[in-house]
């Protein structure tokens, strides 16, 4: 397995920014469209600095947005739920 760069890493990191549901799955997904456009930078594409601020910039946007999406859908579920058994003794 070849060595990750300085870029890649950074970004992996960046990634747990989002809920731990959302990089599981679409985390590797991110990572590779992430590596593809890193490459095409280098190639000659926009630039490295415009990637990461490009980067940076979206990341900033979704990952709180993707937090909330998670809480409203557990709360959603919270509330379809039937509530927990009691487990009280009846009075006699």
């Amino acid at each position: 397995m070849a060595t990750s760069s300085w870029h890649e890493r950074l970004y992996r990191a960046l990634l747990r920014l989002f809920p731990a549901e959302f990089r599981g799955d679409f985390g590797d997904e991110m990572a590779d469209d992430f590596r593809q456009q890193r490459a095409d930078a280098a190639a000659g594409g926009p630039t490295l600095a415009r990637l990461w601020t490009r980067t940076a910039l979206d990341i900033g946007r979704s990952a709180p947005r993707e937090h909330f999406d998670v809480s409203r859908a557990r709360a959603s579920l919270s509330r379809l739920s039937p509530p927990a058994p009691s487990h009280r003794c009846p009075r006699l």
